[in-house]
Order: structure tokens, then sequence, then C-alpha cells
């Protein structure tokens, strides 16, 4: 899918209502059936499945090996495009993280499947911004913000399922993204398409109460373009720390 960026006044004036966050410790992505599940992607879809990469991306490749094909068929995505893989069945469970990493025996995909058989699976793999050999600082910066909202919208386009948005910390890890504010644009980007969220922390204590938080700023925010417009004002005077309860200051 392709789609051009959108400027900050666009998301400004955007008038679509914020969706239901939810957030829970134990969900993996994956499991999350009837969600858009979120692929935490390479710009060369499938990152390192290949040559030894052992994290989000190459994990779910590596359990669906059927998402391969899509190496084969994709070019290096842009900043404003995303990809979409469905119908890939998963085959095996796994143990650990990254080093830990391991197989952990045979799996029998639950999903609901059409009448060929095919599961019914939504993947899509959006890009975040790689801060490794930058100031991770430069993430708080609008032309940032605007670009990771622009490929979040991407993948989280409106269709006719419109599902709701499953996805975590993306970003998050390597890439040095800040949790919260990660978790903030994935999800003005979700409900600028009509998508609720369902946000599986693995426990991740940077995430912070991030359901209480969208509770609060469901209440006094309601649309868009009202949260995106505290957003720059607040990372514009300092950064992220403590970045929710500041979007919640009077």
């Amino acid at each position: 899918m392709v789609i051009p960026p959108r400027g900050a006044s666009a998301w400004a004036e955007d008038t679509a209502p914020l969706t239901p966050l939810s957030v829970s410790e134990t969900l993996a992505i994956e499991d999350a059936a009837d969600h858009r599940q979120v692929d935490f992607a390479n710009a060369y879809l499938g990152g390192g499945v290949l040559s030894g990469g052992c994290v989000q991306e190459e994990i779910r490749f590596a359990v669906a090996p059927e998402l391969l094909v899509g190496m084969i068929l994709s070019p290096r995505m842009g900043p404003d495009e995303a990809i979409v893989l469905r119908g890939a069945e998963r085959f095996t469970l796994t143990r650990g993280y990254a080093a830990s990493l391991a197989y952990d025996g045979h799996f029998e995909d639950p999903a609901s499947r059409a009448a060929d058989g095919t599961p019914d699976i939504e993947l899509v793999a959006i890009d975040a911004l790689d801060y490794r050999r930058q100031n991770a600082a430069a993430q708080f910066t609008e032309e940032a913000m605007l670009r990771e909202l622009s490929k979040a919208r991407c993948g989280f386009l409106r269709d006719a399922r419109a599902l709701p948005v499953a996805t975590g910390n993306w970003g998050c890890g390597a890439f040095r993204g800040d949790p919260a504010l990660k978790a903030v644009l994935q999800w003005l980007a979700a409900s600028s398409e009509g998508r609720g969220v369902c946000y599986c922390s693995f426990g991740d204590r940077r995430v912070g109460d991030l359901e209480a938080f969208a509770a609060s700023a469901r209440a006094r925010f309601a649309a868009v373009g009202s949260l995106f417009r505290r957003l720059r004002e607040v990372v514009g005077d300092g950064g992220g720390a403590g970045l929710y309860a500041r979007l919640l200051e009077p």
C-alpha cells in the first residue's frame, strides 16, 4: 500500500475520534485473532530471517515460512509504503528471544479458515526509524513524528473489514525508539483510520500505564487532531520524559 504522507496541519485538523485502546502484558501479537497484526519490519521485508536475525520480524517469518515469499516480491519500502500479507499459517512454537531463541515444538494454527483452507490472518509490515547511529532524541522532532505517523497510517489504512490493530513496542528494541511516544503515534494513526488498538506490551515497564492514559486522553481530547496538537506542544517543550502525564496536564 502507498499513500501520500500527511503534513502537520492535516494531522492537527483530523476530526476522527480516538478509538478504544487496550493493553495486554501476556498476549503475543500473533495470537491476537481477528486483528491486523503488526510486523516490526525492516525496510527490506523479512530483515535478517535468512541470515541469523532472531527478533520480532525474523521470528514471525520463521514460524510462518509462507511469509518468506514476500521477500522475493517486495522491494525496499519507502516512507510512504506498507506491505500487507494475508493467509500465512504458523507451524512452530518458540521460546526465548534474540540470543536465547529456540524451537519449542509443533504448532497447530487455530486461525479461522476460508473455504479453501487459507488461514484468516492479516499481517502488516511497517518499518520504524532507526536511531542506532544517531541521537535518539531526534525522534521527538516534528519531522520524525510525522514520518512515523504516516508510516503507521499507511499500514493501518481503512478497508472494508477495519480490523483492530494488534501491535506493541514498534522500533523500540535495537532501533532505540521511545515506547511511550511510539504507542501514542500508533494510536493516533490507528484512530485516524477508525481502528481500535490492542497493545501487547510483553510486560515492558517502559510502556507505563498506557491503558489508563488512553482512557483519560479519549475523555479529554476526543479527536485525533486535538491530541496531536497537544503532543506537538509537549515534545517541543522538552522531549518525552513523563510523556503521558505531560500530555494530560491542564
